[in-house]
């Protein structure tokens, strides 16, 4: 409740611009939903000009459009969301069953970037140029041609968090 007198008294002024810090600390999830649907009302349908300060990146992600990514006192990142998510092309969970090096290895020869995350599961970057082309046809074509069998395959979606880590270091 404190949080939402301390917004109401600030939009009480009707400001150009509205610094916000953690807007959403200690709130239940009921109330943090309703604080961050506001903020988005603010920004998005009120000509509120916002700057949100947050270090849980998935209310930064549905309230914001722009970010800046700061580690270490300077800028690590900073621009469009939607842009620093990635380039065009496709990214892709996999883990197949036969040689995974040899697979990962004529992955990359098509033009693929692959890195492996957990266990026999690895995150394929799949380009518009790759042979099959940008999507899931291009994995199903190399396996075909290798011989291995694809037990898992999904598309994997960037997040803001992937964002941050990708801009301080953290990949």
């Amino acid at each position: 409740m404190k949080q939402r007198i301390k917004l109401a008294q600030a939009l009480v002024h009707d400001p150009d611009l509205l610094f916000l810090d953690e807007p959403t600390n200690g709130m239940d999830p009921k109330g943090r939903d309703e604080m961050l649907e506001l903020i988005r009302d603010l920004a998005h349908n009120k000509g509120v000009n916002l700057i949100l300060s947050s270090h849980l990146l998935p209310d930064v992600e549905y309230t914001c459009e722009h970010v800046v990514v700061m580690d270490k006192g300077q800028i690590a990142a900073q621009g469009p969301i939607k842009d620093l998510k990635g380039p065009a092309g496709r990214v892709f969970e996999l883990r197949i069953k036969g040689d995974v090096p040899g697979f990962i290895e004529l992955l990359m020869r098509r033009g693929m970037d692959v890195h492996s995350t957990d266990e026999d599961v690895m995150r394929v970057f799949v380009p518009p140029s790759a042979p099959g082309g940008g999507d899931q046809r291009a994995i199903f074509a190399a396996a075909a041609e290798f011989g291995a069998q694809v037990r898992h395959l999904r598309p994997s979606v960037p997040t803001l968090e992937d964002v941050f880590a990708k801009a301080v270091g953290e990949e």
